[in-house]
């Protein structure tokens, strides 16, 4: 990513002044690196996967997604 880290990215996103009505947009990070995944569960993200990401493991980001948007 040009600018800004995946990590610095949902720093930034995580940050932002969201109106009562509103939600922060859910981050996935979908990469070929684990050392950011602790960093990135810091800042919120919905989930890490791993690639090559498999289609169960991709049910399984979409079932948490929902999951936190339901709460």
């Amino acid at each position: 990513m040009p600018g800004l880290t995946g990590v610095e990215a949902a720093r930034q996103i995580a940050q932002m002044d969201v109106g009562a009505d509103e939600l922060l947009p859910e981050i996935v990070f979908i990469t070929a690196y684990d050392q950011y995944a602790v960093e990135a569960f810091e800042q919120g993200v919905a989930d890490y996967v791993l690639k090559p990401a498999e289609r169960e493991r991709l049910q399984l980001t979409v079932a948490r997604i929902k999951k936190r948007l339901a709460q």
